[in-house]
């Protein structure tokens, strides 16, 4: 029986950071990464991006599974000049978008251009409601990302809080199961955690077995299907 593949959809590195960042995901038991470049992208210019990338994805071939998330700024705010980059490169990206309030966020499930909706699990957990489960359904490529981040460093009290909001959401997170994927959000080494660890915490969350599978492994295996043609630098 083949090996299950998990991926953390989601990390957030500097470029002192970007190998160690990557490889410590690898070792904890990610198969594959989603790296935004959102935190020194504005310090680079296209052919310093263009080198620091190539080199890098030099080094990781063959080693783990990478895809690129651009951010976008705001709904429909393609930034030409870098999606241009990236498909002459023929590096595989998606678009992402992290709503501030819940009308950002139903804008943003409208949108076309938009693949990955990014959101603490607090944010998520407070505003999702039913009608949001009907647009997120009528969108073919539309994932939703779901991040713990800010839930860890919570203290106990306030962490406590979020698992009770959660809960009483599961049933919603439960009906699209295909369209949930997990991103850390991590920055660094310390804010990184393995699948198996990550499984217990969505199991306390009350989240099936099945849709916890779903969300760290076979769902970024459909996310690649989007119409930007992301794809897999296979390993």
């Amino acid at each position: 029986m083949a090996r299950k593949k998990y991926f953390d959809s989601h990390l957030i590195p500097s470029k002192e950071n970007f190998l160690e960042l990557i490889f410590f995901a690898h070792h904890l038991g990610f198969s594959g990464v989603g790296i935004s470049i959102e935190k020194f992208i504005s310090d680079m210019e296209t052919e310093q991006l263009r080198d620091f990338l190539r080199g890098h994805l030099q080094i990781l071939k063959n080693k783990i599974h990478l895809i690129f998330f651009i951010k976008l700024p705001k709904v429909s705010s393609l930034d030409e000049k870098l999606i241009n980059f990236f498909q002459k490169e023929n590096i595989p990206y998606i678009t992402f978008f992290v709503p501030k309030d819940e009308k950002n966020f139903e804008r943003a499930l409208r949108a076309r251009d938009i693949t990955v909706i990014s959101a603490d699990i607090s944010f998520l957990s407070e505003i999702l409601a039913e009608k949001h489960i009907n647009l997120i359904k009528q969108t073919k490529f539309s994932f939703l990302e779901i991040r713990i981040k800010k839930l860890l460093e919570l203290k106990p009290p306030e962490r406590a809080k979020i698992f009770g909001l959660f809960r009483r959401k599961v049933k919603l997170f439960e009906k699209v199961n295909e369209r949930i994927l997990f991103g850390s959000g991590a920055e660094d080494i310390f804010q990184l955690i393995s699948p198996r660890a990550l499984r217990a915490i969505f199991l306390n969350l009350g989240l099936s077995e099945k849709t916890i599978i779903k969300m760290l492994s076979q769902n970024v295996l459909e996310l690649l299907k989007c119409p930007q043609g992301a794809i897999l630098i296979e390993k």
